[in-house]
């Protein structure tokens, strides 16, 4: 069968349209980030709304949600951030880095279900997720 030249356009405006939405939906800042290691549940991460007691560069843990409790700063890649309480106790985490957005690991050694967090984004709760008291290494600006 062989389509009209002006068929063939409204085929392809529509798979371009398509394509389009799909990258915005991927795109969008805070959006739950898609599993590079299983598919557990991501916690909800949105841009950070307050300042926090996070110092500038690190990726800080919090023993409560809402970035309340104590912070638990970490710097550089961690193989294992589970000798940490505030990230063995994790309930919120934010990335308070100066330059790219933190891998963040359920296991050791960048083992287990993963999500990420922009640079200046938070997860104000771990609730519901398998990081909920199991936030236990980290890599910086690409996963590890």
């Amino acid at each position: 069968m062989k389509l009209s030249g002006q068929f063939k356009l409204m085929i392809a405006g529509a798979a371009s349209t398509a394509l389009a939405a799909s990258a915005l939906a991927f795109a969008a800042p805070g959006a739950a980030q898609a599993a590079s290691h299983g598919a557990a549940a991501r916690p909800h991460v949105a841009a950070a709304r307050v300042a926090t007691a996070c110092p500038s560069g690190a990726t800080c843990s919090y023993t409560g949600t809402n970035l309340t409790g104590t912070a638990g700063p970490v710097y550089g890649n961690n193989t294992n951030d589970y000798q940490y309480y505030t990230w063995s106790h994790a309930e919120s985490v934010v990335n308070n880095g100066t330059q790219c957005t933190d891998w963040l690991y359920q296991n050791e050694g960048y083992g287990g279900a993963d999500f990420y967090l922009y640079l200046g984004y938070e997860a104000p709760t771990l609730s519901g997720t398998v990081y909920w008291h199991h936030l236990e290494s980290n890599h910086w600006c690409n996963p590890g």
